[in-house]
């Protein structure tokens, strides 16, 4: 077997598409991948709007909570500037998806169109920036032109760094249910419907921007009945994924790689989620079956234990008949023995009445 290329990927985007690398066996694909960049956790609405002079003085120092590459994500964020440390990578293919502007936003005090991204690494430093911070906003609430125009500015920093036919789109949704750690089907209790409309709307708003510039994307679908994983390595959420959608994002992207026509390359993204989609199928099915299963055995043992009750009844019954027998025998033998004493004194009483004298009678 023949040496495998050497591929480099940046990655911007959710942990998603950096776990592929982690969880899918790399051995199956047709290249040797190597991660340059990961940049997680960046909302162009966030990054577009206006910055907080305030917030520009925070360093890493006075984070109190996360690694150095998690304060630095965090202080880009603030700063506006997460581009500045994104150079240009011609050579490089750039992987993303966009499920991040679906996160909810914190406006803030100097403006109202000053935002910065709300995530656990920027609310577990609440006291830090809780006095910027003026509510929180979703990211749907805003105006659709604005929402567009991030995205077109979006666009223009990433082509300006990377090739369109080096740019690989994941398309993601939040799955709605989960499968747990015995093997059954779960459902989250937050509906997932807004979060996907939304990143659904802002990925064809993506797709079309690079279409005006008269370019095109790698695109993935996303299985549309893919389950989360309450085992997964970072905790059960709507964005955790099975290991089986990780392995079929995984092949796609290598496909994506190999540079095929699009024809070609259509024809195996397509078999590929199909595959996907049977295999998640298959988790339904199999959990269906255990669920029809452990129910069909929870019916026995409680049949069983009403089987066992009845013959427990049925004994006792038995029991108490003997004992009733053995009270009627009893009963028997003791009106036999009254019988016999009254008639017993019924005999001695009519031979003493016959042998008193004559002279004690009563005369007529």
């Amino acid at each position: 077997m023949g040496e495998k290329k050497a591929v480099s990927i940046n990655i911007i985007s959710s942990c998603i598409c950096r776990d592929c690398f982690e969880i899918a066996k790399r051995e199956l694909m047709n290249h040797e991948y190597k991660i340059d960049l990961f940049y997680q956790a960046i909302s162009p609405l966030s990054i577009y709007s206006k910055t907080d002079e305030e917030l520009l003085k925070i360093t890493e120092n006075d984070l109190v909570f996360g690694t150095p590459w998690m304060k630095r994500l965090i202080l880009a964020d603030f700063r506006k500037n997460p581009f500045d440390s994104i150079e240009e990578r011609k050579d490089t293919f750039l992987l993303l998806d966009l499920s991040d502007l679906a996160r909810a936003l914190y406006r803030l005090f100097s403006d109202d169109s000053a935002y910065i991204i709300n995530t656990d690494m920027v609310t577990k430093n609440t006291e830090v920036i809780k006095k910027y911070v003026k509510c929180t906003v979703y990211p749907w609430e805003l105006p659709k032109e604005y929402v567009e125009e991030c995205i077109d500015r979006f666009v223009d920093d990433l082509s300006k760094r990377y090739d369109s036919d080096k740019t690989i789109l994941c398309k993601i949704h939040h799955a709605g249910k989960y499968l747990s750690k015995d093997g059954k089907i779960g459902a989250f209790s937050t509906p997932v419907s807004t979060y996907n409309e939304f990143i659904d709307y802002c990925t064809d708003c993506f797709i079309k921007a690079y279409a005006k510039k008269g370019e095109g994307l790698h695109i993935i679908e996303m299985p549309e009945n893919a389950l989360a994983y309450e085992l997964h390595k970072w905790g059960n959420y709507s964005r955790h994924y099975c290991n089986e959608y990780y392995e079929y994002l995984l092949a796609s992207i290598d496909c994506c790689v190999s540079q095929y026509d699009k024809e070609t390359e259509k024809k195996i993204l397509d078999i590929l989620l199909s595959k996907c989609e049977r295999d998640f199928e298959r988790i339904y099915t199999i959990a269906e079956l255990k669920e029809r299963v452990e129910n069909s055995t929870a019916t026995i043992k409680e049949k069983d234990a009403i089987l066992k009750d009845r013959d427990a009844i049925i004994k006792e019954k038995d029991a108490i008949i003997k004992e009733k027998d053995l009270v009627d025998k009893e009963n028997i033998a003791l009106n036999e023995e009254l019988r016999n004493i009254r008639v017993s004194k019924s005999f001695k009483i009519g031979r003493f009445l016959t042998y008193i004298p004559r002279k004690l009678r009563r005369k007529k």
